[in-house]
C-alpha cells in the first residue's frame, strides 16, 4: 500500500492563496469517473492506495502543526507514502519526519529554488523550505530540475549547499548516471510545469516542462522512491480542472513506481 496524506495549508503562500483546496481536489478528481484508477505501466492504483484522514491545522502556532506533521511522518515504518499540499513550505516538516530513515537523496522539480534563508521575514515561506533541510542536514544531497527563476540570493545558497540544478531533463539525463542504490523523495510542485500544461498554479512561470517529460522520468527513473510531495496546486487558478488532472496522473504513476520497484 501507498499511504496519501493530504495537508491543506497555505498559510505561508506569498502571492496567492488556494492551494489549501488542492488535496480535496486531488481526491475528488482522482474519484470522478472522468479516468480510470491505472497507471500508463498497467498498475491498478486503486488497489494499493490508502487515503489517510486529511492532517488539519488546529493549533494556534504554525510551528505545532508543523511538528504533528513531521510526527504523522515520524509513525510511518516501512511504508511509502505520497504527502499532498498545500504549499511548498510542507516540504521542511514532511523531510524532517523521515529522519529515521537510512539517508536518502531529494529530486525537487520546480521552476523556483525555495532557497532563500529567509523570505517576507519568514524562515518558514514557501520559498524557504529547501534552506531548512539543507541547513538541518536532513538529506545527503539535493538536485532540482526545472529552475528558471534563480536569483543571487538563492545562488549563493546554492553554491553553499552545492545543490545540483537542471534546467532541462536533457541535462539532468546528460550528466546524472545510475540511481540504482540511492533512495530518493521527490518533491513536484506544479509550477515546474509550462503554464500550458498547468495553469492552476499561483506563481506562473512561462518556459517550464511538459508533462510528457515529468512522466518519462517517474517511469524510468532507477533509483528506490521512499516517498513524495505534490505541492503547490491551486484549484482557485485552474481551467477546467486541468492542473487537477495533471496532478492526479502524477499521483498514479508515482504510486505505481513506488510499488514496483
Amino acid at each position: 500500500m501507498v499511504r496519501i496524506f493530504s495537508f491543506p495549508f497555505d498559510d505561508y503562500s506569498s502571492f496567492a492563496k488556494g492551494t489549501a483546496f488542492a488535496p480535496e481536489m486531488i481526491r475528488s478528481l482522482y474519484f470522478d469517473g472522468s479516468s480510470n484508477d491505472f497507471s500508463e505501466s498497467g498498475t491498478d492504483t486503486g488497489k494499493i492506495i490508502l487515503w489517510e484522514t486529511p492532517v488539519l491545522n488546529k493549533y494556534g502556532l504554525v510551528a505545532d502543526y508543523f511538528q504533528e506533521i513531521t510526527n504523522t511522518i515520524s509513525a510511518i515504518k516501512d511504508e511509502k507514502w505520497i504527502g499532498l499540499g498545500g504549499d511548498h513550505s510542507l516540504s521542511f516538516p514532511m523531510v524532517r519526519g523521515l529522519g529515521n530513515l537510512k539517508p536518502f537523496h531529494i529530486i525537487h522539480f520546480d521552476a523556483h529554488p525555495d532557497l532563500y534563508p529567509s523570505f517576507q521575514d519568514s524562515l518558514l515561506s514557501h520559498a524557504c523550505p529547501f534552506n531548512r533541510i539543507m541547513e538541518n542536514q536532513l538529506c545527503e544531497s539535493l538536485t532540482q530540475i526545472g529552475i528558471r527563476t534563480m536569483n543571487d540570493v538563492q545562488l549563493a545558497e546554492s553554491i553553499k549547499y552545492k545543490v545540483k540544478q537542471y534546467r532541462w531533463m536533457e541535462d539532468f539525463y546528460a550528466a546524472e548516471k545510475s540511481w540504482q542504490t540511492k533512495d530518493v523523495y521527490v518533491s513536484i510542485d506544479m509550477d515546474v510545469f509550462d503554464p500550458a500544461f498547468a495553469p492552476g498554479v499561483s506563481h506562473q512561470e512561462p518556459g517550464g516542462l511538459a508533462v510528457k517529460e515529468l512522466l518519462r522520468f517517474l517511469q524510468q527513473f532507477d533509483g528506490n522512491i521512499i516517498a513524495a510531495d505534490i505541492v503547490e496546486y491551486n484549484p482557485l487558478k485552474d481551467i477546467q480542472y486541468q492542473t487537477g488532472r495533471v496532478a492526479v496522473k502524477l499521483l498514479k504513476e508515482l504510486v505505481a513506481k513506488m510499488t514496483t520497484q
